[in-house]
């Protein structure tokens, strides 16, 4: 049996992406935003490969992270990948902490 033929007969999972950050750091770093988003785009990208993706908008608010829990029910995902975005300090924060 060849790969494609295998491949053709696999379900194509539903995948939630939820991408997530914190409202207040958009005005504080500038062009964080839009490179968070182009980041989740090539992600978005490679998923599709794989499997149906389903992405919310930008979940920065509780309200949003609301909508996008309904998004996920009413589409029945397989399975939620968190897309979580940190600022650079934090990361190197947490880099730190590991050593």
């Amino acid at each position: 049996m060849t790969e494609n033929n295998l491949t053709a007969r696999m379900p194509r999972p539903k995948i939630g992406l939820l991408p997530t950050g914190h409202e207040f750091y958009w005005d504080q770093f500038p062009g964080l935003k839009e490179k968070c988003m182009a980041m989740l785009g090539r992600f978005r990208q490679e998923l599709e490969t794989i499997g149906d993706v389903i992405v919310p908008p930008l979940v920065d608010t509780p309200e949003k992270a609301e909508a996008a829990g309904e998004l996920f029910r009413r589409e029945e995902v397989d399975l939620v990948l968190i897309f979580r975005w940190v600022t650079q300090r934090a990361w190197s924060w947490c880099q730190r902490s590991r050593t």
